[in-house]
């Protein structure tokens, strides 16, 4: 546990200590945010479209925010730091544990603020909705970042790896419904958001924004379930053998 408690910290630092990251995996969002929202905010009948938007852009927050886990990954291996905590005594639960406890922590922290201007939109929510979305907003982020995290430790540059996330999160995210509704949508759309994972913890975290969580509980299970397969394949990857850097 002391081991997992440090290694948290220093991800935790070190992800701080960049705030052009932090910055720009918050900004596109908000950009996209915007300019859709007000380009489209006529095509709904009732409510905003912004605020339609909103738990979709809070999921792309932190969908963008797991890419730095990664990241830190490769550069521990080409620094020589991850060899040395493999071959220490600390569990190598720890060093998934800890990457995956800071992307959580930050993506859900970065997601947060646009969950609380939601209600200023006219959709509702309350403190105790945004406390539950932001559990979602907790469960998608270890999700995602646990995956990066079995990816990363197969690819050895930045760049490529960067690259590999954005060609997936992407469609996971314009699949899961954040732009559209089941009304407007094509039907075939529609057919293949539901079997998006990413879309099941889009749902929650509109559903928890109106208080209404329990009313979507297969999404809000295969939300929890998503969460566990990405811890479960970053533990699994980083138990296997050391894999020696191409640096």
């Amino acid at each position: 546990m002391n081991a997992f408690l440090m290694l948290l910290k220093r991800e935790i630092v070190r992800m701080i200590r960049r705030p052009s990251q932090l910055v720009s995996t918050l900004a596109m969002p908000v950009m996209i945010w915007i300019f859709v929202g007000a380009g489209f905010g006529g095509t709904m009948g009732e409510g905003s479209f912004a605020a339609h938007l909103a738990p979709g852009m809070a999921i792309l927050v932190v969908m963008l925010s797991t890419i730095m886990v990664g990241m830190s990954l490769i550069e521990d291996r080409h620094m020589g730091f991850l060899q040395g905590v493999l071959v220490s005594p600390a569990p190598r639960w720890a060093v998934a544990g800890s990457k995956l406890a800071a992307a959580g922590l930050l993506g859900a922290l970065q997601g947060v603020p646009l969950l609380l201007i939601t209600p200023l939109l006219g959709s509702g929510g309350s403190i105790v909705g945004v406390a539950l979305a932001s559990v979602v907003l907790l469960l998608t982020a270890t999700a995602i970042g646990g995956f990066g995290l079995a990816l990363a430790w197969w690819i050895d540059s930045s760049r490529g790896y960067h690259g590999m996330m954005m060609v997936l999160i992407m469609p996971l995210w314009m699949l899961s419904g954040a732009l559209f509704t089941s009304e407007t949508a094509a039907r075939w759309l529609v057919v293949v958001s539901k079997f998006n994972p990413v879309e099941w913890c889009r749902l929650s975290a509109d559903a928890a924004m109106d208080g209404a969580l329990s009313s979507v509980p297969l999404a809000f299970g295969g939300c929890v379930l998503f969460a566990v397969a990405g811890t479960a394949a970053a533990v699994r990857t980083l138990g296997a053998a050391p894999r020696a850097s191409t640096e």
